[in-house]
This record gives structure tokens, C-alpha cells and sequence, in this order.
């Protein structure tokens, strides 16, 4: 099974970090990157669509590569931005994973993004946030360990998971899909 990683954050909130931990070494398309003119990050608003729509490009070579886990480390602020990342998936037999970072404080994002966003424009993109009930949170893993916790109980033990370099997110999102599915 191939999957594919939504990241969405606002800046500074952990999406790069835990999208290298997802994919060390593997496929991460970050818009970001298309902004880093001779090693220093240079961002462009009348560039923005051109890079967003490379980032999509690029996304898309590593699906139709084959490469098992590909991410996208974008803000993805509005479901918009992130819809095309999830329909070339899907059309490349992907599953996408959604994994939203908790907002730190502005304070805190504006301290910890390491491209210079203004506490104005992270403040911005905290308004205009819409929040996706398909995303993977920390409130979300937290109800899943305590589902899978209860069926281990239940089961007296016999619940085995075998948690390896990124299992645990996969199979937590497992289980949570399941959960709300049902």
C-alpha cells in the first residue's frame, strides 16, 4: 500500500519536522523549497502560483515514480489547497493521510517558522484556517490509543501492533478512519 501525507499547519507548527520523520530521505514536496534563491528563502507573492503549481508537478512525478511515501509539507490553509494534492493521489492509488499540526501560540509561530512569516500574515492564516474533521490531530491519536487500549483490554492482550519507523501514525490513521466511519 502506497501512501500519501497532507501536511497542514501554520508556519512554525511542526510540519516540515514530522514530515522528515514520515519520510526521511523519501519524496517531500514543499512549496517552500521552490522559494530558496541561492540558499536563502525568498518568497514572492506574484511567484506563488507558478511554485505551488511546480510543488503539484513535482508531487505528482514522485506518485507516478511509485514512490511508496510521498508528502506534501504545504499550510494548507483551505481545503482548496490541498484538493488536488488529494484527487492525484487517489488517481494514482494512493491513500492520503491527512496529518494537521495543533496551532501553537502566535507568539510561538512567529518565533519557531523558520521563513520569516509575520505575526500579521500567521495570524492571518489562523482566520482564514477551515478545519477538516479527516485529519489526523493529536486529539484524534489521543482517542485512538485510548479505542485501542480498550480492545486490548477487552481482548485480554491479544491486540498486537507492531509500531516501526512511522507505523504507529499509519495505524492509528487506520484506526481512525475506521472509527469514524463507523
Amino acid at each position: 500500500m502506497k501512501f500519501a501525507y497532507i501536511m497542514r499547519g501554520i508556519p512554525g507548527s511542526g510540519k516540515s519536522t514530522v514530515a522528515r520523520q514520515l519520510a526521511p530521505q523519501l519524496a517531500i514536496h514543499s512549496t517552500d523549497d521552490l522559494c530558496m534563491v541561492n540558499g536563502e528563502y525568498q518568497w514572492d507573492i506574484a511567484l506563488a502560483p507558478e511554485r505551488h503549481a511546480q510543488n503539484l508537478r513535482n508531487f505528482v512525478k514522485s506518485l507516478e515514480a511509485g514512490v511508496n511515501c510521498v508528502v506534501v509539507d504545504n499550510t494548507n490553509v483551505k481545503v482548496q489547497h490541498y484538493e488536488p494534492y488529494v484527487k492525484a493521489a487517489r488517481e494514482h492509488g494512493y491513500t492520503p493521510i491527512f496529518v494537521e499540526m495543533a496551532h501553537p501560540t502566535l507568539e510561538e509561530a512567529t518565533e519557531r517558522n523558520t521563513h520569516g512569516v509575520s505575526r500579521e500574515v500567521i495570524n492571518q492564516m489562523i482566520m482564514d484556517w477551515e478545519p477538516a474533521q479527516h485529519c489526523v490531530t493529536v486529539a484524534k491519536v489521543d482517542a485512538a490509543y485510548k479505542i485501542v487500549k480498550a480492545l486490548q483490554t477487552r481482548t485480554r492482550g491479544m491486540v498486537f501492533f507492531a509500531f516501526g519507523s512511522g507505523g504507529a501514525l499509519v495505524l492509528l490513521t487506520f484506526l481512525i478512519s475506521a472509527w469514524f466511519r463507523s
